[in-house]
């Protein structure tokens, strides 16, 4: 009858454990898809993008990648490495006036030269990638919509110049 017994408690403490061991697993996999969420940013890599944009000043890096969807859109990723700390934005910027005359930029020597501004609207930020029209040299344009300052922004009106990567 001990025997009985005892081997129904270890039947039922088996059977507990499992349980538990089922319900503690279920919690690594809401976990887990939040980490996909975060693995859905993109990674910049120079070699998935046709033209490379590098700005350094010190301990700032800035770096932009660009490939053209067609005249009016195109893809971008925008990489800054600054204290107090770096930031990334990606996405389709569009040129909603392609149709009319190219922008006026200058550059450091006073020298104007055309550019066409692509443009991405999102709800806390517009960011504007002024190419020019060589595509020599870009310059990004940021604004904060809430207005609130802070340091984590991309370097913003400084001229990007091309940098000719050596493809594999």
């Amino acid at each position: 009858m001990k025997k009985t017994i005892l081997l129904i408690l270890l039947l039922q403490f088996g059977l507990y454990s499992c349980n538990k061991e089922k319900s503690e697993n279920k919690i690594p996999r809401v976990k887990s898809s939040k980490k996909s969420e975060v693995k859905n940013k993109p990674e910049f890599s120079e070699n998935d993008y046709d033209l490379v944009y590098k700005y350094t000043n010190g301990d700032s890096n800035q770096i932009l990648g660009i490939n053209y969807i067609n005249t009016k859109s195109l893809k971008f990723h925008l990489v800054t490495n600054k204290l107090p700390c770096d930031t990334e934005y990606w996405g389709i910027a569009k040129n909603n006036y392609s149709d009319f005359a190219s922008e006026v930029d200058e550059d450091e020597n006073g020298t104007a030269y055309g550019s066409n501004e692509y443009v991405m609207n999102k709800k806390e930020y517009t960011i504007s990638i002024r190419v020019a029209l060589d595509s020599s040299k870009v310059i990004i344009k940021y604004i904060q919509v809430n207005g609130i300052h802070t340091d984590c922004l991309p370097i913003a009106d400084k001229i990007m110049n091309r940098w000719n990567k050596i493809k594999k």
